[in-house]
C-alpha cells in the first residue's frame, strides 16, 4: 500500500493515521470517498458555539472565531464602539430656537451663530435677506407665483410611471436610468409627444431650467418697465 506524509496540523485528516518521525503524519492513499467521510466525521466532532451577536449556534473554523458571519461581526463592533466614538467626537451644545423654541444640536464652531433650528426659522427672523434672495434668484422669484407643474401618470404592469418617461422609454427601446431626466421642450408638462421630449442629465436639465426661468424673469421685468 502507498503512503503519503502530511503535517500533523492537518486535523481533519488525522483520524486513522499514524504519526511518523519529526511530527509528520503518515496517511495511506485512500479513495476520495473515504477521505470525504473522514472530513465529515471531523466536522461533526467539532464543537458548536453561540454567535456573540445573533446567538445562533455555528461551527467555528478557528478557535478565536466569535461570530457566525462578517455581518454579525461588523454590527456588533458598531454597537459596542460606534456610540463611544460618536460621544467622543461631540463637542457641541443643545440650543433652543429663538423662533419656534425647538431644541437643536450645534457644533462648537457654530456657537456664535447658532440661533435658529432651520432655514425656515432663519427666513422668518430675517425677512430682508429672504427678499434679497428672491430678487437675485430667478428660481426663488417665481416661488409661490407660478402654477404647479402637473404631470400625467399612467399604470404599466401594476406600477405607476409618468407618461413622458414611458413614451421616451418606448421610443428608445430601453429603460431610462435614474440619472436621466426627460425635458419638455415647449415647457408644457402635459404635451408628451416624442418630438417635444428630450433626454438630459441632471446637471444639463438644471442649467436649461435656470436659463429658461432667468430669461422669462428678464422678459417680465422689461414688460413692467
Amino acid at each position: 500500500m502507498m503512503y503519503r506524509c502530511l503535517p500533523s496540523s492537518s486535523d481533519p485528516l488525522r483520524l486513522g493515521s499514524v504519526t511518523g518521525r519529526y511530527g509528520w503524519v503518515v496517511l495511506p492513499l485512500l479513495s476520495p470517498c473515504i477521505i470525504s467521510l473522514y472530513k465529515l466525521i471531523a466536522i461533526e466532532v467539532m464543537k458548536t458555539i453561540e454567535c456573540s451577536f445573533c446567538k445562533e449556534q455555528f461551527k467555528p473554523k478557528r478557535k478565536t472565531t466569535k461570530y457566525c458571519c462578517r455581518h454579525c461581526q461588523t454590527k456588533h463592533i458598531a454597537i459596542l464602539f460606534g456610540k463611544q466614538r460618536a460621544e467622543k467626537r461631540k463637542n457641541g451644545k443643545i440650543f433652543s430656537c429663538l423662533i419656534c423654541s425647538t431644541e437643536f444640536y450645534a457644533s462648537a464652531y457654530r456657537f456664535e451663530t447658532a440661533k435658529y433650528c432651520s432655514r425656515k426659522c432663519t427666513s422668518i427672523a430675517n425677512p430682508e435677506n429672504t427678499k434679497k434672495a428672491q430678487l437675485a434668484s430667478p428660481l426663488m422669484s417665481r416661488s409661490g407665483t407660478s402654477e404647479k407643474r402637473r404631470y400625467i401618470s399612467i399604470t404599466i404592469e401594476g406600477k405607476q410611471i409618468r407618461e413622458h418617461r414611458h413614451v421616451m422609454q418606448v421610443h428608445l427601446g430601453r429603460k431610462l436610468e435614474k440619472h436621466e431626466h426627460v425635458h419638455h421642450i415647449n415647457g408644457n408638462p402635459i404635451d408628451n409627444r416624442v418630438e417635444n421630449l428630450q433626454v438630459l442629465t441632471n446637471s444639463e436639465h438644471q442649467k436649461l431650467e435656470l436659463s429658461f426661468f432667468s430669461s422669462s424673469a428678464l422678459r417680465q421685468q422689461n414688460l413692467k418697465q
